[in-house]
Parts: structure tokens; sequence; C-alpha cells
């Protein structure tokens, strides 16, 4: 998998966060990242969702996913599914490194 452009920009949510955006475009990539557990870095997949200007209005205008459990949710219905007319809610449940994911689906939005 190639190496993604920077900035890298991780989407961070604490326990009963939750975002929502449309998605108009996804790239997959890696990245090194170095958490706590490995200061050294290490190599971790990426999903980029570059979203809505109205949605994200800062720069860059893309959330990157880095958390294995939500890319394992995201990767497999953003294959499936249209861009546009999905609207997703993403909430953060727990505290890593047992931190869950909803993710839920608003068709037409």
């Amino acid at each position: 998998m190639a190496e993604l452009d920077k900035p890298l920009n991780p989407l961070e949510l604490g326990d009963g966060e939750k975002v929502s955006f449309t998605v108009v475009r996804w790239e997959l990539g890696e990245t090194l990242i170095a958490p706590q557990h490995a200061p050294q870095g290490k190599r971790v997949q990426v999903l980029r969702l570059h979203v809505r200007p109205e949605d994200k209005a800062e720069f860059p205008p893309w959330w990157d996913i880095t958390s294995t459990r939500l890319y394992a949710q995201l990767v497999p219905q953003l294959r499936i599914l249209g861009l546009l007319t999905t609207r997703w809610v993403i909430t953060a449940q727990g505290f890593p490194p047992k931190k869950y994911f909803r993710v839920e689906r608003v068709t037409g939005g």
C-alpha cells in the first residue's frame, strides 16, 4: 500500500463523542505512527475520508481513520455503498485500548 500524502489528520473522538459527514472520495494507504506502546513507530493502514466542506471547514478537508476497528467497519461498506447519498455518523464508545465505534448510515442526506 502506498504512503498517504501529508498532513495526516486522524479522527480522534473521546468516549461518547460523535462526528457526522458525507464522503465525497476515499482512499487507502499507510503511514508510520508512534503510539505510546511503540515509540519507535509502527506502520498502520489508513482510510482517508474526503468530506464535504460543510462537514469540515478547517484544513485538511479529510479525516484519516487509523483505528483498526473503525477501518474494518467502514472499508467494506464504502466499497458497496454510493458516496454522496450516504451520511455517516460515527460515535466513539470507551477508552483505548478498548475503544469501539458505532457506525450509522443515513441514506439520502
